[in-house]
């Protein structure tokens, strides 16, 4: 088997060559000698595992930016598996959410949990990975949207799609209290993450379907980053924006009536950031 050595000093984990579906047979079974994912810095051409290139928060000793180079390949499926792995929607046995999600864990600690949450934390979803993250005294879901952000910087594995969940936690289950969910969920489709999270602006007569129907339109022309979901709530940015502000800003007014109650949604503040927060009441 192809491999690579991490170059942190002290660490003795391997990186796994291998593009095997999956990852590495062999890797998979020993997570703490080896890393399925390796980072490298095109600058000074250090190597990282994982969870030392999370601990330096995706970036090289020398400075520079870290890229996800190393990377087992998504599983290959024809057209009826692909149908059926949705409509059966079993991402826990997915080998690289799982690796993805304890490595993270063990760079950032918190609890790694078999499941998702929906309806504002009240109900369990199988199918995905959650870490609940402590909040260390900051607004309820802030630390989970920055450590989904700064994995998405980072780069993800394929096949694995990431978001912060449940930013308004209404569950009386005392291991959630005071924690931030960020769910790991084996997927090539992003838009999955509207999905799994159960967006459901209800009164508004919307379900799932149409907010990642609507996001997918947006996707195609300027480009979408999904950063959190839960209920009630989408957060993403545009990676691109178009010339025409005011339209674009008036369309999701529209897709979103509350914004004009709630949240600044003007072209100058789209402009500045290109992030929106979607809310209905």
């Amino acid at each position: 088997m192809s491999v690579y050595s991490c170059s942190a000093s002290g660490c003795e984990r391997m990186i796994s060559k291998s593009m095997f579906p999956g990852g590495s047979p062999v890797a998979l079974a020993k997570p703490e000698q080896w890393s399925l994912f390796g980072f490298f810095c095109a600058a000074c051409k250090t190597m990282l595992c994982d969870r030392c290139a999370t601990r330096t928060i995706g970036a090289c000793a020398c400075g520079q930016p870290l890229s996800l180079t190393i990377r087992p390949q998504p599983p290959e499926t024809d057209a009826g598996d692909a149908a059926a792995a949705v409509a059966t929607s079993d991402a826990s046995n997915d080998p690289r959410a799982q690796a993805f999600a304890a490595a993270i864990a063990a760079q950032v600690g918190g609890e790694v949990v078999e499941y998702s949450t929906v309806d504002f934390g009240r109900e369990r979803r199988a199918g995905a990975r959650t870490l609940l993250l402590d909040r260390n005294g900051q607004p309820e879901g802030e630390r989970g949207m920055a450590l989904v952000t700064h994995l998405r910087r980072m780069g993800l594995p394929p096949g694995v799609q990431v978001f912060a969940n449940t930013l308004r936690n209404l569950s009386d289950d005392a291991g959630h209290l005071g924690r931030d969910h960020v769910v790991f969920v084996g997927s090539a489709d992003a838009f999955d993450i509207i999905r799994t999270a159960e967006v459901e602006p209800a009164n508004h007569g919307l379900d799932a379907e149409d907010v990642a129907n609507q996001l997918i339109r947006w996707h195609e022309r300027y480009g979408v980053e999904i950063v959190a979901a839960d209920t009630e709530t989408v957060v993403f940015r545009f990676l691109r924006l178009p010339e025409d502000l005011d339209a674009l800003t008036q369309e999701i007014v529209e897709f979103c009536p509350d914004l004009e109650e709630t949240f600044e949604m003007e072209p100058d503040a789209l402009a500045k950031s290109a992030w929106v927060w979607l809310w209905w009441d």
